[in-house]
């Protein structure tokens, strides 16, 4: 066998297991719902997300048929080398889209995913169908940081943080909230059912107390209570449509 193809075959073989072993891992881990949140909708309707993992299951498999063809070649190669070099150039483009869809999972999973918002509770400032682009890799959350939550049912919601680790808070039987003694909702009108009441306490680190920007009608804090920062799945960084590249200064979090 020429020098170069061996060469290309063993490249070949390393490259298609190493993406083969990636893939798999982010299979496993798409089942507990860490990774693959790719373009999941804030709702229920997870059509994307369930094709997600079919997707990978299907790379995986072209992933694993280069591996075995490299590895095949390498023990018994053909006496022809024209055969080595078309096995050598196919496997490199079987292992173009798995290294492609594993780069992008990579990123989707550890760094930024798009979401599309369902649902009117952070009117005006979100509509129904709004894309962002949220960041997983956040340093940081501080007050009038909208973020993504994902609930004990494994759905998510996406609310504005009113108050963080360090900040006072109670929420009264009228239906009042107060952060740091400041009256900051009246909950008069609100339409979510069951209302968590809060006896004044200090927010402890990796908490938040979180509203949606249409008082009146989000399932929020007010009705799941404070939120800890491992349901936490991103912040967001900006609107991808409508584009908007400030989309935390729309309003004022109060």
């Amino acid at each position: 066998m020429d020098k170069d193809i061996k060469k290309g075959l063993i490249i070949n073989t390393i490259v298609g297991g190493i993406f083969f072993v990636l893939l798999l891992v982010f299979y496993l881990f798409d089942k507990s719902n860490s990774i693959g949140f790719l373009s999941r909708d804030l709702s229920t309707n997870r059509f994307i997300g369930r094709l997600i993992p079919i997707l990978i299951i299907g790379f995986l498999i072209v992933s694993l048929i280069s591996y075995i063809m490299n590895i095949l070649f390498l023990i018994r190669p053909s006496k022809d080398d024209n055969s080595n070099k078309k096995v050598m150039d196919s496997t490199n483009t079987l292992n173009i889209v798995p290294i492609v869809l594993a780069i992008f999972l990579c990123i989707d999973a550890f760094f930024f995913s798009p979401v599309r918002v369902s649902g009117s509770s952070m009117n005006d400032t979100l509509s129904n169908n709004d894309i962002l682009l949220i960041s997983r890799s956040y340093r940081s959350i501080d007050h009038g940081d909208i973020i993504i939550v994902e609930k004990e049912d494994g759905d998510f919601i996406i609310k504005r943080v009113v108050a963080k680790e360090g900040d006072k808070i109670k929420v009264d039987s009228n239906r009042c909230v107060y952060v740091n003694d400041e009256l900051i909702e009246m909950s008069n009108g609100w339409k979510s059912g069951r209302f968590v009441e809060i006896e004044e306490r200090v927010l402890e680190k990796g908490e938040y107390y979180c509203l949606g920007d249409n008082r009146n009608n989000s399932s929020d804090s007010r009705y799941y209570g404070i939120f800890k920062e491992e349901q936490i799945i991103g912040k967001v960084f900006i609107s991808i449509y409508p584009l908007n590249f400030k989309i935390e200064e729309k309003i004022v979090y109060k």
